[in-house]
């Protein structure tokens, strides 16, 4: 009986250092995802037309995830598979859960929809 209750322990911690093996190896995923994501100021030019600009940022002119308009020099990410921007923080926290965009569920990992268009 003693020998048995040894194993099913054994199986717990070999299952636990498991689990978080495999937590290590998705944060590292997620991590080096992040940094393939290009980053940039956000800056609001005077006198450009709303179309030059949409052409930029997308049709987004507010983070969605939080809600608050983006202001000029901000750090955003702009994720090239789907062309929609957020605030770097917003982004990075929500990506950490989810390798999706928060609006179209487009995966980040994939190719840009739009590799004609340079940003």
């Amino acid at each position: 009986m003693a020998e048995t209750v040894g194993y099913f322990f054994v199986g717990i911690l070999i299952f636990l250092a498991l689990e978080r093996i495999v937590h290590f190896c998705k944060w590292f995923h997620v991590q080096w995802v992040l940094k393939g994501l290009p980053k940039m100021q956000y800056e609001e030019e005077e006198g450009e037309g709303e179309e030059e600009e949409e052409k930029q940022w997308g049709d987004v002119s507010s983070c969605v995830i939080c809600l608050e308009k983006f202001k000029d020099g901000e750090l955003c990410r702009l994720l090239p598979a789907c062309r929609h921007c957020f605030h770097m923080l917003c982004i990075d926290a929500w990506l950490l859960k989810n390798l999706t965009c928060p609006l179209c569920r487009t995966n980040v990992t994939e190719k840009s929809k739009f590799s004609d268009v340079i940003v």
